[in-house]
């Protein structure tokens, strides 16, 4: 990027309609913590990004807002990180499908109403870190709607996550294994989210990792 489009990145009325969120793991950030604005959400940092292209072959490049940057913006942390979080859904719309549905799509097969999963993949439109998808305003809110319920977060990679109902037939115990096993075995290190699972009590309209 040229020096003279660097600087616009210190403009708040040139990055305004172009920022929007990543989600990574706290541990390996840790640079990040220090550098950049955020929002923890246990185990998970939030960032703001600033899109500078998306290109028709899904190439996107971004910055990530740095504090001096938000500095020059004269905007509170947790206002610019809300501002992200309301354009990312503009720029990145969310994808909330049955996993089933998703299987045969990338398969080519048809996929019959008897064939449907109460496990749910949640993405963007360029399946490109969606796992952020999942903090969207009113998100979780929507998934409790569509598992009837509470549910767990099977954090698949930093492109999307996978939720499933909390009806018995899996404890955090076993789904944390589960995630631990398919993370070193078909996960890029790059691509990893977590290990954890997480949880959202429909009730007390929560996120919190276990059960």
């Amino acid at each position: 990027m040229k020096t003279k489009n660097l600087r616009k990145l210190f403009e708040y009325d040139y990055v305004k309609d172009k920022l929007f969120v990543k989600v990574y793991p706290k541990n390996g950030n840790e640079y990040l913590l220090i550098q950049a604005p955020h929002k923890e959400i246990e185990d998970l940092v939030l960032f703001p990004y600033v899109l500078l292209d998306k290109s028709s072959t899904g190439e996107i490049v971004s910055a990530v807002v740095s504090n001096d940057m938000l500095k020059a913006y004269g905007l509170d942390e947790n206002v610019l990180i809300d501002l992200a979080l309301f354009n990312s859904m503009e720029l990145f719309p969310a994808v909330v499908e049955d996993i089933n549905s998703v299987i045969a799509n990338l398969m080519g097969i048809p996929l019959s109403e008897t064939e449907t999963s109460s496990q749910i993949v949640v993405t963007n439109t360029e399946n490109a870190f969606g796992a952020s998808t999942l903090f969207y305003p009113e998100m979780m809110e929507e998934l409790a709607r569509r598992h009837n319920g509470s549910y767990f977060i099977l954090p698949s990679s930093i492109q999307e996550v996978i939720t499933m109902p909390d009806n018995g037939d899996f404890t955090y115990e076993e789904l944390k294994e589960m995630v631990t096993e398919i993370n070193h075995a078909q996960v890029a290190p790059k691509d990893r989210l977590t290990d954890e699972v997480y949880y959202y009590d429909a009730t007390k309209r929560e996120f919190r990792k276990g059960r």
